[in-house]
């Protein structure tokens, strides 16, 4: 029997939040989620009810991305943090994979990049806590490896999106 996931989901539109929920049941997923908005409640969540995987969206009212990343960091760094946002902004993309986001996910890509998104940032994190619980610490490049590797095929994906947009504004030119 698999552990219900606790999922914390920064966003201050409550209908995507919905589609998002929406999109993990669809694939599978057995999870308790909570939908923040702000900077105190998502550090109140992350005190009170610590959650197995963080989802984000990119810019919010008052508190952004990148800042909930940080504090998460600093607070529960073993936890996986996915940015699932609407901006279309490839270097804003680019920033979150090199500010330590595990992955990146269009808001209009959810039915198809989220659970696998999800399932592979979860995998490879249970991947790094069996291998810290055996006393098997991988080299540090084999853990920069890793990383960088799950990071590239989310930049894989990016890609293609981004040689799609550039076709599809040549085509209906």
């Amino acid at each position: 029997m698999t552990k219900e996931l606790r999922i914390l989901i920064l966003e201050d539109e409550p209908a995507d939040a919905v589609l998002i929920k929406h999109e993990l049941r669809r694939g599978g997923l057995e999870f308790h989620s909570k939908r923040v908005d702000n900077q105190h409640d998502f550090m109140s969540e992350m005190r009170r009810h610590p959650p197995d995987l963080i989802l984000s969206d990119h810019g919010l009212p008052g508190f952004d991305g990148f800042t909930a990343l940080a504090l998460a960091r600093g607070r529960r760094p073993g936890v996986p943090f996915i940015f699932v946002s609407g901006s279309r902004n490839l270097q804003a993309v680019i920033e979150t994979l090199k500010q330590g986001a595990d992955a990146y996910v269009f808001k209009d890509r959810l039915a198809t990049s989220l659970v696998p998104a999800v399932r592979r940032v979860l995998r490879d994190n249970r991947g790094r806590r069996r291998r810290g619980r055996r006393g098997m610490t991988a080299p540090k490049r084999g853990v920069e490896l890793d990383s960088l590797l799950g990071k590239l095929r989310s930049f894989s994906g990016l890609l293609l999106v981004g040689i799609t947009w550039g076709l599809e504004g040549l085509l209906w030119k």
